[in-house]
């Protein structure tokens, strides 16, 4: 069974439900919107992006999350350092990076991250759905989703679903 996440299916919020919505968290002056039927998000250089939805699930069980997105990243600055690593290289980070965080009854965090995600640069200026597979503890009865924008750019977000894929015996 596939289900939207609440608040997943951006055609069906208004504008003005925006902010009681989502858990939004931005740093240097990144925005958020709705725009035909998707989220518009803009991050500034020096600044990040974060929005958050949560599922009930079921213990013991396989999940595929996806979300579709569009990515038009900022050119990444090359530096000259002694360093070999992607980003003096000029390669965006990972965007949109997920974090998946696994709650019991009591809202508590399982102690279990499950991190995902592709380059920034790897799909651009083009719809992509990137699949993320979980596999619930046994005490799990919900999570929370989150989708990370770190590196400058322009970023649309729709369709946020989770589908059922079996329970584990």
């Amino acid at each position: 069974t596939v289900r939207f996440f609440p608040g997943g299916d951006f055609e069906q919020v208004k504008p003005d439900q925006l902010a009681a919505k989502y858990r939004w968290a931005a740093t240097g002056a990144a925005t958020i919107a709705l725009e035909d039927g998707h989220l518009r998000i803009e991050v500034p250089e020096g600044g990040t992006g974060a929005i958050s939805f949560s599922i009930d699930v079921k213990p013991g069980t396989s999940y595929r999350l996806t979300h579709a997105h569009w990515n038009d990243p900022a050119p990444a600055t090359v530096s000259n350092t002694d360093e070999a690593d992607a980003i003096t290289r000029g390669e965006p980070p990972i965007a949109p990076r997920t974090r998946v965080i696994f709650r019991d009854a009591k809202g508590d965090a399982v102690i279990r991250n499950h991190w995902s995600g592709i380059g920034a640069h790897e799909i651009t200026r083009q719809w992509d759905t990137f699949p993320h597979f979980i596999l619930t503890p046994p005490e799990t009865t919900g999570i929370g989703f989150t989708l990370f924008l770190q590196h400058p750019g322009t970023y649309f977000i729709k369709d946020v679903k989770i589908e059922e894929l079996g329970s584990v015996k």
